[in-house]
């Protein structure tokens, strides 16, 4: 079977939205953020048979997305593993959503115009662009649920197996495999529904066995550090779902708007679909809001990297009721009004990826710079075998070649009981992270570049000073400090 079918058409808009996508890969060019460091770290002590670990022959399950670890520790052995090699295979599954996006518009329903339009759409979407830039997971995670949702919506078993991969990649897509099998349940019955939560399982238990063997978990360090699995509190839940609205409401409002009129419209006067349609509506409808819901409920810290897994189906979704409302008569315009709304989506889209992301890029690119410095000053000046302490691990897990205590608690699993409730500040000053491991250096961030010298001079001589100016969005006027302390033998 011809994947996107066979009119050549859908192959110029879909090698058109790839040219598009590469194009906006090139003003960020330079940007990276420090946690991709961490999973090449443990790519690289894994490629080199360290273990899966971030310090070498200490395993921990400090990375949520094994998989893919596990992809750049095969290529690690193949090229050197660095920033290059990250990125490349980043830009590489970000092209590859553009392809899997168009399928799977088809396979739903879209006209054949609407479908190409969509991908021009998912092509110039600024979170999109932005995270295949940055050689996270975060590309891979959404081409492999884009492949499943396009398996489940065809009532494949191989829909099993690709949601079994994206758990490997983003854990919180256990939440779309009972949605899955509630689906399948509804649609085929309780057998197929038991069969492809079997697949699921097949899939992820290999990793699942290696994990308890291996880290006494099944349980990723970021998810008992971030989240746990205890309802947020209220300030928590509130500052979670204001990031969500910036994030959602600046990109995708036309979209929510669009959606939001659908579903409404079908709960107040009902819907003459089919029963395949309906199920469809439900299925992106679900997909759509779930990664927000996952993580407004365990009430961490909401990033656009995050949400990228439910944006294909707002998108879908948008084109779907407007195609659904021409065909039965009550939107004429839509004929060539969807020429206008890629119009205007573009602009949006190209508008937020030059005034939020490139701004976003020049002001964290110091923070890099600088990490970097400090993990070379580590590595040339300080004995083999010395210890840092950090909260940013990523970089300087990477490039010191020292042991590395993480202060977030990501990788030192021991930090854990440590750091869930308590504020890193107050974990760094009241130095209740030396308990955890002997210290001799710790890099602190804060404004103040003094201030552990000032609070305790008998234990921290500084060594090092370096200014960064803040690295998020409304941050950039502010200034940082990251200062590289010895910490006294004697202490």
């Amino acid at each position: 079977m011809n994947v996107l079918g066979k009119d050549v058409r859908t192959y110029f808009w879909v090698f058109t939205a790839g040219v598009i996508l590469l194009t906006l890969q090139i003003p960020l060019f330079d940007y990276i953020v420090d946690d991709a460091f961490i999973h090449l770290t443990f790519a690289r002590n894994l490629a080199q048979g360290n273990g899966f670990a971030f310090n070498p022959g200490e395993p921990t399950y400090g990375s949520t997305a094994p998989l893919w670890t596990m992809i750049l520790a095969f290529f690690s052995l193949l090229f050197t593993p660095g920033l290059g090699m990250a990125k490349a295979l980043s830009i590489i599954f970000g092209l590859l959503t553009i392809p899997a996006f168009r399928l799977l518009a088809g396979n739903i329903g879209l006209t054949r115009k609407s479908a190409d339009i969509a991908t021009i759409v998912w092509a110039v979407n600024v979170w999109l662009v932005r995270w295949t830039a940055s050689g996270m997971e975060a590309t891979l995670a959404t081409l492999l649920l884009l492949i499943a949702v396009n398996a489940q919506v065809r009532s494949k078993d191989s829909a099993g197996i690709w949601i079994g991969l994206t758990i490997l990649c983003r854990p919180e897509a256990a939440v779309l495999a009972v949605i899955f099998a509630l689906d399948r349940w509804h649609s085929a019955g309780f057998r197929q529904a038991l069969k492809l939560c079997g697949i699921v399982v097949i899939v992820n238990l290999p990793w699942l066995i290696y994990a308890l063997i291996t880290f006494g978990t099944i349980i990723p360090n970021t998810a008992l550090v971030k989240g746990g699995f205890n309802l947020p509190v209220f300030g928590d839940f509130l500052f979670g779902l204001k990031r969500t609205v910036l994030i959602i409401g600046s990109g995708h409002c036309l979209e929510v708007l669009v959606v939001s009129a659908g579903l409404l419209y079908l709960l107040i006067r009902g819907t003459k679909e089919t029963y395949s349609a309906n199920r469809t509506i439900a299925l992106l409808s679900v997909w759509a809001v779930f990664p927000a819901v996952v993580y407004l409920m365990q009430g961490v810290f909401i990033s656009s990297r995050y949400l990228l897994l439910g944006l294909p189906a707002l998108t879908l979704l948008m084109f779907l009721f407007l195609d659904n409302w021409e065909r039965r008569g009550k939107l004429h315009i839509w004929r060539w009004g969807r020429y206008l709304i890629l119009c205007l989506l573009v602009i949006q889209q190209l508008f937020l990826t030059y005034s939020v992301t490139l701004p976003h890029v020049e002001a964290f690119k110091p923070t890099i710079e600088v990490l970097t410095g400090m993990a070379e000053r580590l590595r040339n000046d300080t004995p083999p075998g010395s210890s840092v302490a950090v909260g940013d691990v990523g970089v300087i897990g990477f490039y010191s070649d020292r042991y590395v205590v993480d202060l977030e608690g990501l990788v030192t699993a021991e930090m854990i009981p440590y750091r869930v409730g308590i504020p890193l500040d107050e974990l760094i000053l009241s130095g209740s992270y030396l308990r955890i491991h002997p210290v001799d250096y710790i890099i602190d961030k804060s404004q103040n570049p003094g201030r552990l010298f000032e609070n305790s001079p008998d234990l921290y001589q500084i060594i090092a000073v370096e200014p960064v100016p803040g690295g998020l969005i409304g941050t950039s006027h502010q200034q940082w400090y990251y200062t590289l302390y010895r910490i006294e033998p004697a202490h």
